[in-house]
């Protein structure tokens, strides 16, 4: 079971800040490199809260990809104003362990494939060259 603000978390930092917009489809493979217990229809829910909570947005076309809303003044009390400075300043930082993660998964992945078979004689270290390119 995943946690729902753990969830909400992981969606807003797999999200590009500059408004790039992002792939349903890899939005939701991201987020399955970093929950690895995820389950779609937990991911399709709390993607569709964050929509409708105005903290994402459909892309443009036939709504397959999401983009983050830019946080606009907060009219609430001194609390919210500070959770909203709080969380400006933390999101970045979570995205930069976000791209870490999703780094190391791609890393794994890749010596995972190679290294078995490199070891065996089955692939030549040219091959190897022209995969991890073809993967990078």
């Amino acid at each position: 079971m995943t946690d729902l603000s753990s969830l909400r978390t992981a969606l807003l930092a797999a999200v590009s800040i500059d408004g790039n917009s992002i792939g349903n489809q890899s939005f939701l493979e991201c987020i399955r490199g970093l929950i690895r217990q995820l389950i779609d229809k937990a991911f399709w829910a709390a993607r569709d809260v964050a929509i409708e909570e105005g903290r994402l947005a459909k892309g443009r076309g036939r709504g397959v990809a999401v983009k983050r809303v830019a946080a606009g003044p907060t009219s609430g009390s001194l609390a919210e104003e500070v959770l909203s400075r709080v969380r400006e300043r933390l999101e970045p930082i979570y995205a930069r362990i976000v791209e870490s993660k999703r780094a190391a998964f791609t890393t794994a992945e890749l010596r995972k494939t190679l290294l078995t078979p490199l070891i065996s004689g089955q692939l030549r270290l040219p091959e190897a060259e022209s995969l991890l390119e073809n993967a990078l």
